[in-house]
């Protein structure tokens, strides 16, 4: 349910991506896409507060900030870390993927959602890098990847959509991240 509705928030997202051209900073996108589907997670009695302090910083020197993490009854149920894309990025991208676990450490699901806001026509090619860049990484042995599995796409069910990649990896322990980026050029 909950990547449903961060689907359905996305998609509204690309219905004003003119207007969100201007904002440049993933902090600005994030505060639009909370606005988008803090209502319909609320419909499902969820919540997702503003930005917390949770787990520990990358540099483990203080906590760390969430992007956004999403509770039931007061208790965190997943997490979605983001990050703008413009085109191959290793570091910025290893670094996110990693930064979630250290921030709440016990969930089954975490999302990472990439917004693209580089060039228009490296879209596709852009997202088959941040596969490979996300399957490079070493992983602490109890979140290892399933690289039996590599990436699994996950059907669009909304096939109108061409602007949205959404993709799972399986990590050790029953852990799953999905990978969901979003086309934000105009």
């Amino acid at each position: 349910f909950i990547l449903i509705e961060v689907i359905q928030g996305l998609k509204n997202l690309i219905d004003k991506k003119a207007s969100l051209k201007t904002l440049k900073k993933e902090n600005e996108l994030n505060d639009v896409l909370q606005v988008v589907i803090k209502p319909r997670l609320a419909l499902w009695g969820w919540s997702i507060p503003d930005q917390s302090r949770a787990g520990k910083s990358p540099t483990g020197k203080d906590a760390g900030e969430t992007d956004f993490v999403i509770e039931a009854g007061g208790k965190k149920i997943a997490l979605i870390e983001a990050l703008v894309l413009k085109g191959k990025e290793k570091a910025k991208t290893q670094k996110h993927i990693l930064k979630g676990f250290d921030y709440v450490d016990y969930l089954q699901r975490y999302y990472v959602v990439i917004y693209f806001k580089g060039v228009a026509a490296n879209f596709d090619h852009t997202w088959e890098e941040y596969k490979l860049d996300v399957l490079d990484i070493k992983f602490p042995p109890i979140l290892e990847l399933d690289k039996t599995l590599d990436f699994q796409l996950l059907p669009n069910n909304n096939d109108d959509v061409r602007q949205i990649k959404i993709s799972k990896t399986t990590h050790k322990s029953n852990v799953e991240v999905f990978h969901i980026m979003i086309n934000l050029t105009v």
